[in-house]
C-alpha cells in the first residue's frame, strides 16, 4: 500500500530528521511502498498532505504541531493520517497508545486498524489535542523559545519561569450558550487530554465522543498553584476546588487582556476565539 512519510526536520531539536532513515527501513520492511517529503515549514506539511490521493496513508514524523497540520491536510485530501512521534512531548501519539520510539511506531502501522476520530477547530484551524489560553499558553511560549533545555524538563522550567511573573487574568467562557466569567490562571480546551509532555490537563477527554473538555483553573496563591502542578501528571488536579471541568460542542473564549492562544503547542492566535468539535472528522491509523 502507498505511504507518504512527511518529516519535520526541526521537530524535537532534530529528532525527527535523525530517526527518518530507520523509520523508512521499518516501513519498507513491513511492506509499505514509501515516498518521503521533508518539509520546509508547517504550511508545506499541510499542503503536501492535502494533495495526495485519498487511497494514500500519510505518516507524519514530527511534533504535535506538525502532526496537526498534516492531519488538516488529510482532511482536505481524504487520505488516512498516521502519526509518528518525532517531537519533544509527543502527547497526541501517547494518547493514542502509539509507541514512543518512532521506529517501533512505524513498524506497528502494518498491523494497525483505521478508525475515525474527532478534531477540534479553532476559528477553522484543525487541532488534534489541546488549546490553551492563559498561564499555560505563556508557559508554552517560553518552552518553545528555550534553546538550552531539552526534553520534558523544558515544560517544568517554563512553568516555573512563568509563575514568577504571572498576573491573574479574567476570561469569559461560553460553553454551548452558557456563559460565565472567572479570574485565574488558565482555560484549556481538550479534544485529547494531554499536553506539555505528559500533563493530563483533561484526564477524561476522549477523541471519539463528539465533545470537548473545558478545564478552568481559578485564582489561588502561587504557593498553592505550585503545589498542585505535580497533580497534572496524574490528572488528579481536577479533584481540587479551584478546577472546573465542563463538556461542550462549541466554546467561545474572551480574555480581558491580549494573550496568546496555543494549539498543539503552536501559536494559534491572540485574544478571543471560537472552538468547535468536529466528530469523526479524521481517518487515523495507529495506536489502540
Amino acid at each position: 500500500m502507498k505511504l507518504l512519510l512527511v518529516v519535520s526536520p526541526s521537530s524535537g531539536g532534530g529528532r525527527a530528521r535523525k530517526a527518518m532513515p530507520a523509520v523508512l527501513r521499518a516501513l519498507r520492511a513491513t511492506g509499505w511502498d514509501v515516498d518521503t517529503h521533508v518539509t520546509r515549514d508547517l504550511d508545506d506539511a499541510e499542503h503536501i498532505a492535502a494533495q495526495v490521493d485519498p487511497d494514500t496513508v500519510v505518516a507524519a514524523l514530527g511534533g504535535d504541531g506538525c502532526l496537526s497540520r498534516v492531519a488538516a491536510g488529510t482532511r482536505t485530501s481524504g487520505a488516512v493520517f498516521a502519526p509518528l512521534p518525532g517531537g519533544r512531548g509527543n502527547d497526541y501519539c501517547a494518547t493514542l497508545g502509539i509507541p514512543s520510539d518512532p521506529v517501533a511506531a512505524a513498524a506497528a502501522l502494518s498491523g494497525a486498524s483505521e478508525r475515525l476520530l474527532d478534531v477540534a477547530e479553532l476559528d477553522g484551524r484543525t487541532v488534534l489535542g489541546v488549546i490553551s489560553c492563559g498561564f499555560d499558553s505563556e508557559a508554552t511560549r517560553r518552552a518553545n523559545s528555550a534553546k538550552f533545555i531539552r526534553g520534558h524538563l523544558v515544560y517544568a522550567w517554563a512553568a516555573l519561569r512563568t509563575l514568577a511573573t504571572w498576573k491573574p487574568i479574567e476570561i469569559t467562557v461560553t460553553v454551548d450558550g452558557a456563559t460565565r466569567s472567572f479570574r485565574g490562571y488558565t482555560v484549556a480546551v481538550g479534544n485529547s487530554g494531554r499536553y506539555g509532555g505528559g500533563m493530563k490537563i483533561a484526564p477524561e477527554a476522549r477523541m471519539d465522543d463528539g465533545l470537548l473538555d473545558v478545564v478552568t483553573v481559578a485564582h489561588s496563591s502561587r504557593r498553592r498553584f505550585l503545589s498542585a502542578l505535580p497533580k497534572l501528571f496524574t490528572g488528579t488536579h481536577v479533584d481540587g476546588e479551584l478546577v472546573q471541568v465542563q463538556l461542550g460542542r462549541e466554546i467561545t473564549l474572551v480574555a480581558e487582556r491580549s494573550i496568546e492562544l496555543y494549539a498543539d503547542g503552536e501559536l494559534a492566535g491572540t485574544g478571543s476565539c471560537t472552538i468547535r468539535v468536529v466528530p469523526a472528522a479524521l481517518r487515523v491509523l495507529g495506536g489502540h
